[in-house]
């Protein structure tokens, strides 16, 4: 279930109010359809009526779009243009958050010999003294590294966003996203988004219509990798590229500039291309590149999928989520590989519309996927291996089980009313195992025999306050306000689906906290602050030295 709000500036902070929501005849917009893209702000278009409660509140420049599904955000998008019909029909344009960079300057300047983690700080920390607080973007997970992790670039009062594109994204690859915290908006730099989502896409089951695209114009059969330009005896740039020629290959040295791929050259012929690593300083390194990007330089292949997310009928179906890689099955075409969804496409009053693309908006994709595909392999294997952990650790469980039933058989055997007990509690303790990717259930029939420990009683409280699901534990009733989840990185609390607080990295972080009587800051071998809350209402301030 989707829900639209919009956010204003009001005294004492963002005023909020709802826009759409089918569940409602009042709050409801119509044509709303959004896009989203890889390292693209998006876009979102609607048209609201004039007996919509909020028609007036709708401020070019102003005013933040926020999508939800299921409780949770999706997308922030902020209007950027207004237009009316005859009918006084309003049409509302909006561009995604990553869209404010576009507000910002980044000023002249020199940077070298840092990586990009600290390169994209400096952007960042730009970004944020250019713009008030509303659009800016705390930097979270930076991984895309350097070849040589020492960066140097120039800047000339780019705007922040083409900034980005230039000196980050087209030579270093990678995708800038942005995400939510509670209140706190992070900006990622991330060689990959590294998920891979449990829905497949089936060709007969949920896909309505599919268009296959092969771009042959960008396929390339022979490589000329070219690196960073050298510098001459002076120190000056020469103009003159660094090539693969010096590159130790077999032992010796490589001789050439230029890579081939022989099996593609077999069919198409041959096509050389350059290819510039701008950052690629030793010919080595430059030879590994150009040849990575060779063994991908296959047929493209992408697809667009009108497609039904099947998330939308049951909650228990991971939701499509841009940057997921997603197994993609047609025997028609004889497609059966993992893709990274590259573009999604809602129509929120029509759920049947939902469109897919797959592929790499920015790299080139092969049958292989791209060069990512190794790390997605993995990964899988990974999976692959939790499940098959888990499925022994279930049937251990049921061997357990098993052994204890058959136990308490032999031990009561005398008594005939024992054996018609047993009889039943065979019957109503078998349990059903639902499997998914990423999630085990445990589900175990409704009727309760009162037996010794109660344990048909206890595998119904565990499967409605535990749930495990692949590496992530939730905690908390079914249907429950409050709900807590214990990953690998961090345990979680959650009010109504929406993340209140979190403890991660030895640090809390809590969206509110109230203190009614006491807090202390400090230790027993430097000494304690305490903030005292006093009978009068009065806040006190008190040092205790422990030494």
């Amino acid at each position: 279930m989707y829900v639209i709000r919009g956010t204003t500036p009001a005294v004492g902070g963002e005023w909020e109010f709802m826009l759409h929501d089918l569940r409602s005849e009042e709050y409801v917009i119509t044509e709303a359809v959004s896009t989203a893209a890889l390292n693209s702000s998006g876009s979102f278009t609607f048209k609201i009526a004039p007996n919509h409660p909020h028609y007036n509140d709708l401020i070019k420049m102003v005013t933040l779009i926020n999508v939800y599904q299921d409780n949770s955000w999706l997308y922030t998008y902020r209007i950027i243009d207004v237009s009316n019909d005859i009918w006084n029909v309003k049409t509302v344009v909006c561009e995604g958050d990553l869209g404010f960079l576009n507000d910002s300057n980044q000023r002249s300047g020199e940077y070298h010999n840092i990586s990009p983690a600290e390169f994209m700080k400096i952007i960042i920390d730009k970004h944020n003294a250019d713009v008030d607080e509303r659009k800016r973007f705390t930097l979270g997970t930076v991984n895309v590294t350097d070849p040589n992790d020492s960066i140097y670039r120039y800047a000339n009062y780019e705007d922040s966003w083409t900034y980005i594109n230039d000196k980050l994204i087209n030579r270093l690859g990678g995708y800038v996203r942005t995400r939510y915290v509670g209140d706190t908006r992070y900006i990622d730099y991330v060689s990959d988004y590294g998920s891979i989502n449990s829905q497949q896409i089936v060709l007969g089951e949920n896909v309505i219509d599919m268009l296959r695209t092969e771009a042959g114009h960008d396929i390339a059969t022979v490589a000329v990798p070219l690196g960073a330009t050298l510098k001459d005896e002076e120190g000056n740039d020469s103009g003159v590229r660094l090539t693969v020629e010096d590159a130790a290959v077999g032992g010796s040295r490589y001789g050439r500039d230029y890579i081939e791929n022989p099996n593609l050259i077999g069919i198409y012929g041959r096509i050389v291309k350059p290819v510039i690593f701008e950052d690629v300083t030793t010919a080595d390194y430059l030879y590994k590149a150009g040849s990575d990007w060779l063994a991908a330089q296959t047929e493209i292949h992408t697809l667009e999928l009108s497609a039904i997310d099947l998330h939308l009928a049951d909650k228990d179906i991971e939701r499509f989520r841009l940057g997921d890689y997603v197994q993609v099955v047609s025997e028609k075409h004889g497609i059966n590989t993992y893709m990274k969804i590259s573009g999604i496409e809602i129509d929120y009053n029509n759920a049947e519309n939902f469109k897919l693309t797959l592929g790499a908006a920015k790299t080139t994709v092969s049958e292989a996927i791209n060069k990512a595909a190794s790390n997605t392999a993995q990964k899988l294997n990974e999976q692959a291996e939790e499940i098959r952990n888990i499925r022994t650790e279930t049937s251990e469980f049921r061997r357990e089980i098993t052994e204890n039933v058959n136990s308490l058989s032999v031990r009561f055997s005398e008594s005939t009313d024992i054996q018609t007990l047993l009889s039943e509690i065979r019957q109503d303790f078998s349990s059903t195992i639902t499997q998914t990717a990423r999630d085990i259930t445990l589900s175990f029939t409704s009727q309760v025999i009162d037996v010794q420990n109660d344990v048909i009683n206890a595998g119904a409280l565990i499967e409605e306050y535990i749930r495990f699901k692949g590496a992530l534990i939730e905690l908390g009733k079914v249907g429950s306000a409050f709900t807590a989840k214990l990953s690998n990185e961090e345990l979680g609390f959650y009010e109504y689906g929406k993340k209140i607080a979190y403890i991660s990295g030895s640090k809390l972080n809590i969206v509110q906290a109230e203190v009614t009587k006491l807090l202390t800051l400090g230790n027993d071998n430097i000494g304690k602050f305490d903030f005292l809350v006093k009978s009068n209402g009065n806040l006190a301030f008190k040092w205790r030295d422990l030494s």
